[in-house]
Order: structure tokens, then sequence, then C-alpha cells
């Protein structure tokens, strides 16, 4: 599929350049030439939104690192790549432009070669976001107590026990489900496998602190990662 960039420069004849360097390398391409105007595309554009924003950092009324904060603030177009173009790629500069969320500088004047390893690399990072944002992971934790002679449960007491030991192993978002009297669900958001493990281990540390297991309490979990 065409991936398509939004190009922000106030001067013509710059984006006259850069556009038929992005367009014989597979792009699709739209234009504006200041702040207004790049979100009047953006707007026309909606329900999609473009793969990427290269745009300068001198512009007319809001500068590239205004306009960066504004995108990041809106909840439409926060996950929207920004790489910006800049004359002035002095240590503060870039240093500003990182703290904002911009994925990458390209200094003026532009080597095409540079600007295109530059603008895949920041697509691909945010295809790696995206696919590790969609990931996660559930675990299914049965357990049941260890009646004896001299062993007696107090199950309302016990089970409230056992799920403040569970909450106190788990992160802010993840969230448990209660399947049964012995069964939870746990789910893990943007969790792959090795994040999962992290938990699970943090599971049994939990539930060893307060019972011995298979004497007191049995436990076993299953744990599938997505995708």
């Amino acid at each position: 599929m065409q991936q398509t960039i939004l190009l922000v420069d106030d001067n013509a004849t710059f984006r006259a350049s850069i556009r038929q360097v992005l367009i014989s390398s597979g792009f699709e391409l739209l234009e504006a030439a200041e702040g207004n105007e790049m979100m009047a595309k953006l707007d026309n554009l909606l329900p999609k939104k473009p793969n990427l924003i290269l745009m300068d950092y001198i512009l007319p009324g809001l500068d590239g690192f205004q306009l960066t904060r504004q995108l990041k603030a809106d909840d439409m177009y926060k996950s929207v790549p920004i790489v910006i173009v800049t004359g002035r790629a002095t240590r503060q500069v870039i240093e500003n432009a990182l703290a904002l969320g911009v994925s990458d500088l390209i200094a003026k004047p532009i080597n095409p070669d540079t600007m295109l390893t530059k603008i895949q690399r920041a697509l691909a990072q945010d295809r790696r976001t995206k696919l590790v944002s969609h990931s996660f992971s559930v675990i299914m934790l049965m357990f049941s107590f260890v009646v004896g002679e001299d062993r007696a449960i107090d199950e309302s007491n016990d089970y409230e026990r056992v799920m403040e030991l569970i909450q106190g192993a788990l992160r802010t978002d993840d969230m448990v489900v209660n399947v049964s009297q012995q069964a939870v669900v746990i789910i893990l958001p943007a969790t792959q496998r090795d994040g999962a493990e992290v938990v699970l281990r943090r599971l049994d540390d939990r539930l060893n602190s307060r019972y011995k297991k298979g004497e007191q309490l049995s436990w076993f979990y299953t744990c599938h990662s997505f995708p």
C-alpha cells in the first residue's frame, strides 16, 4: 500500500525539490505552506491519516515545534511520526525536538539519500510501535486451598487474601477478571511473552510469600501472548 507523507514548508522551491524525490521513491505526497493549511489538509484526509509528517522548523505563524506540540496533544494525530527539517541543527534544537516526541531531524541542505533513510527509519519504528501496542498477554491462574487435619480455611477471608496477593503483583494497567472462587483471568495489555514472564515470576513470589505451595495452597497457570 502506498504511504502518504504530508510535507509542510513555506518555500515552494524547496517543496518542489522534495516532491520530486518522494514521489519518485513511491510515496503519495500532500503539501502545506504553514500550520493552518496543514491542519486543513489533515482534516480533509480523515478518517485516514498521513503515515508521516515532514515539517520545516521555521514556518509562518506557529513554528514546527509549536505545531508538533499541538499534534502530540491531539488524540487523532499524536501517533503520526514527525520528522523536522532545520537549518539550525544545534544541540539545543535537537534536544528540544526529541523531548517533544519528534522521530528524527534532517539538517539543511538536505541530502536526498539521508532524508529517505531517516523517513524509512521513522516509518519502520512506527510499525514496530503499533505492533507492540496491539500485543497483549492473557494469564489463566487457577488455585485451590489445601485442607488437612491441621489446616482449616476461612474460604471468604482466604480468597480475599489470595486476590490481594495477585493484585499486588500486577501493574497499573493490568486487569483481573474473576472467573470463579478458584480461577482468575489476568489481561496484560501491550505485553509480549517476556513481559508476561516477569509478571508470572512476581505472582509466584507474592503467593509464596504467604503460602507454602502444595501444603497450604496449590496453584498453576497458563499464559498466551498475542500476536
